[in-house]
């Protein structure tokens, strides 16, 4: 168990690490490409990934797992696309701050709503992240309140799809992972389509190619697609 314990924390460490790089990587090329058009390359790079894990596994795939994993995936596929309309109206480093306060909120949540006990390290450490998140916003321009507001509210929504694909993992057999996992992923670049056609702005694309393409890849291999895996 110990083991089992130290190999889960290094993955947390891993997605945390994957997480961090994404505005790194891709902050020059988000101002070549709209930040929404950005997130459906970014997705539909992941369908032929999606496609392999579903034909390799669809003798598992039930009616049950499909609609589980179109959850998911639509919860996930909403908190990107906020973030990515909240880099529209505010700086990238605003954006990426406000995750911090995603382990606040789910220790509020299981606290208050699973009735979980949790330790005073994790209320001391969410206190921490609430106070930085309102330095930022309190010396943030009066333009960055919507951007704020709506990056926010994609932390929300990441907490939101961590507590569902928790939920689901521990309800599936090990041998339905695999085709959740990629209904999940072919899910998110369905609805991607239809975001990209109601608010996708492509007169604001002007990509550097080839290194965008690489820009790309890498955030949906290592932001996107090992984090999902990894959870």
């Amino acid at each position: 168990m110990t083991k089992m314990k130290m190999v889960a924390v290094l993955a947390f460490f891993l997605n945390v690490l994957c997480f961090a790089t994404y505005y790194a990587v891709a902050k020059e090329a988000l101002n070549r490409i709209d930040p929404i058009i950005f997130t459906y390359f970014e997705m539909m790079t992941l369908v032929p990934a999606a496609l392999i894990i579903l034909i390799c596994s669809w003798r598992h795939i039930t009616r049950a797992i499909v609609k589980r994993g179109a959850l998911l995936g639509s919860s996930l596929c909403l908190a990107l696309f906020t973030i990515a309309i909240a880099l529209k109206y505010t700086t990238a480093t605003s954006v990426a701050f406000y995750p911090a306060l995603n382990g606040l909120l789910a220790a509020v949540f299981a606290w208050f709503f699973l009735r979980q006990p949790i330790r005073k390290s994790t209320w001391f450490a969410g206190v921490l992240s609430a106070a930085g998140v309102c330095l930022l916003v309190f010396n943030s321009s009066v333009g960055g309140w919507r951007g704020s507001l709506i990056a926010f509210l994609g932390g929300l929504f990441f907490t939101i799809y961590v507590f569902l694909s928790d939920a689901e993992v521990q309800s599936e057999d090990k041998h339905a992972h695999w085709p959740l996992f990629g209904i999940e992923l072919l899910t998110m670049a369905l609805w991607g389509n239809l975001v990209v056609l109601l608010f996708g702005d492509w007169h604001a694309v002007h990509p550097a190619l080839p290194k965008d393409i690489w820009v790309v890849l890498y955030v949906a291999g290592a932001c996107t697609f090992v984090p999902t895996l990894i959870a």
